[in-house]
């Protein structure tokens, strides 16, 4: 067979041309004639990337022994010849004949440039390849073809994509298993999640799954052992037959990794699900609740304003008022709750000993709003609301950072931080939980065991409002953007011993509350210990008037239409003379149980 010259190559140019010119039969001693033939020179970019693109076609991999030898010597010699095309036209050339084949050199076989890195990690393979060693000195060329000098975390995703969708159902063996954990921190260690970008990653079973789909196990105490145990175990682990099946992701994926991920929280799954099928943002039935103006600063400056001491139990003396209870308790709680089953693990350090107020009235949604606001006054817009004290609810933060109550089928919590309860932001820093027929208490018995108080049971809605202010720890105080100060125990009892004291004269004057008390439970096998209490009864003569005060009311706060404000009150009470002035006298019996001290009547 014979051919132009300018078609046929040496034998010595036997792997750089063979794909698209003839091979001379025999050889050709006289340079001369060599270097008039065209011979001497180099083959051209386009014949270099046609030989490249049929050994690519031909050895995706090479396991041929002598093969491989043969391609070891022969890569080096093309990839040199096409770097001398750099910057030319020719180059563009070899970019379109090479473009999405396989033509790239990996040690033992061909890829694309899109399987392929200069650097990254060297067992990532079959889906990411890196360029051989002995090839990095092409890496000006690599780059002008299109292979990337890093791996992105976009690249990453895919690869993780292109294993779920290789793998299917079959789980994973070792060596990607590895490498699947090794993608997963790299990922998560960068701080990358993207909504529109799918991550797989494997659940219990090794099979790889969308994050989405998946749930990590931050509530442990729940499930059964032999099934967390088993490194490979049952992909879907069922907590009983009237909670729902999740997929887990793998135990390997730690708890941080995961969330960095997209998986999605066991806690708040359950928190979702004990609050009506809320979603993660917490809407709905179960809400993100709390005081839209609550900045840590702005509580810090109430506190600024209003010192400690009994007017913050005045003033929950003065809601339960307002809400119509008659019966107050206070306790002092010294019992260390477990830490285990929480709603998130930063709750752990408000579980210590902690300050309760009992009272026995059923906060209404509007209360719910009103005891919410931080600095404004709305009791002006209640008639029968005396708002003596003023001072808020938020006087409360001078010995917590975490406010909670029990008020009829609601779990309350205020977190001005937004650092220790799941799903709550700066503008909505508190959770409200509908918990009737839920199983709050079996899915995190340490979080709500100590609402067990009062005949509070949390399964039946709570025919009154228990207020739990967790104590702020030493540890806590210096973490505080409230209050640096810690509220121990004997703090709460000097307030109490304070409080004592005034106790009666608080009471007089209260329309619905009949009894105050104060009680000590020294720890969780102890009885409440009674410290002090006093009762308060009307002995005169009952009025024929329905409501006998409602004169004085009216008198107060005018108009229903057209309310009364403050200074529009205290302008028409200096105006009026007495006689004008409505009144009406009463004759009270007030009765004081001290242990400590003889019981007597104190007015």
């Amino acid at each position: 067979m014979v051919a132009p010259p300018k078609l046929v190559r040496l034998s010595s140019d036997l792997w750089l041309a063979s794909a698209s010119m003839r091979i001379l039969d025999g050889e050709c001693s006289s340079s001369a004639l060599s270097y008039q033939l065209g011979w001497s020179a180099p083959p051209g970019g386009s014949v270099i990337a046609a030989q490249l693109l049929e050994l690519g076609k031909n050895n995706e991999i090479v396991s041929d022994t002598l093969l491989w030898k043969e391609l070891t010597l022969a890569m080096p010699r093309l990839y040199s010849i096409l770097m001398g095309f750099l910057g030319s036209d020719e180059m563009d050339i070899v970019k379109a004949i090479l473009e999405g084949c396989r033509w790239i050199w990996v040690g033992d076989g061909f890829a694309t440039s899109d399987e392929v890195v200069l650097n990254g990690p060297l067992h990532l393979a079959p889906y990411i390849r890196v360029i051989p060693v002995d090839l990095v000195v092409f890496s000006d060329l690599f780059l002008v073809l299109g292979i990337r000098e890093y791996l992105r975390h976009t690249d990453y995703a895919n690869i993780l994509h292109r294993m779920a969708t290789n793998k299917g159902t079959v789980p994973l063996d070792t060596q990607e298993f590895r490498a699947v954990i090794m993608i997963a921190q790299h990922l998560a260690g960068a701080h990358f999640y993207e909504t529109q970008i799918n991550i797989y990653l494997p659940d219990v079973s090794g099979r790889l799954y969308n994050a989405t789909e998946l749930v990590y196990n931050d509530a442990p105490w729940l499930l059964d052992s032999e099934e967390s145990d088993s490194l490979f175990g049952n992909a879907n682990i069922s907590l009983s037959a009237k909670q729902a099946v999740h997929k887990f992701v793998h135990g390997d994926i730690s708890n941080d990794v995961a969330e960095k991920l997209g998986v999605r929280s066991f806690r708040r799954i359950l928190l979702a699900e004990s609050a009506d099928s809320m979603n993660l943002s917490l809407s709905g039935a179960a809400e993100a609740f709390g005081q839209h103006e609550s900045l840590t600063t702005r509580l810090r400056h109430i506190l600024e304003m209003y010192a400690d001491g009994p007017g913050v139990l005045f003033e929950l003396v003065q809601n339960a008022e307002d809400a119509g209870a008659s019966n107050v308790i206070f306790l002092l709680d010294k019992t260390h709750y477990g830490t285990s089953s929480l709603l998130s693990p930063e709750m752990a350090d408000w579980q210590g000993p902690a300050l309760y107020c009992y009272n026995d009235s059923i906060f209404s949604p509007q209360d719910l709003y009103a005891i919410s606001r931080i600095g404004q006054e709305s009791k002006l817009e209640k008639p029968l609301a005396i708002g003596r004290f003023g001072l808020g609810f938020n006087c409360v933060y001078h010995f917590t950072d975490i406010p909670t109550f029990v008020s009829g089928e609601n779990i309350v919590m205020f977190d001005p931080h937004a650092c220790n309860l799941p799903g709550i932001s700066p503008s909505h820093p508190g959770l409200r939980i509908k918990y009737v027929g839920k199983n709050v208490l079996e899915q995190f018995p340490d979080q709500f065991s100590p609402f067990l108080h009062f005949g509070c049971d949390l399964q039946r809605p709570f025919t009154g409002t228990l207020f739990r202010f967790a104590l702020r720890s030493a540890s806590v105080a210096s973490r505080s953007q409230i209050k640096k100060e810690a509220y121990a125990p004997s703090d709460v009892l000097s307030l109490f011993s304070s409080f004592s004291e005034v106790v009666c004269e608080t009471l007089l004057f209260l329309r619905n509350v009949k009894k105050i008390s104060i009680f000590v439970k020294e720890g969780p096998n102890s009885e409440m210990q009674l410290l002090h209490s006093v009762r308060k009864n009307c002995v005169s003569e009952p009025e024929a008037d329905n409501n006998p005060f409602h004169h004085i009311f009216s008198y107060m706060y005018g108009n229903q239409q057209d309310k009364m404000g403050k200074d529009q009150f205290l302008n028409k009470l200096s105006k009026s003379i007495d006689n004008d002035v409505p009144w009406r006298s009463q004759k009270i019996l007030m009765s004081e149980q001290n242990p400590l001290a003889v019981d007597h009547v104190c007015g």
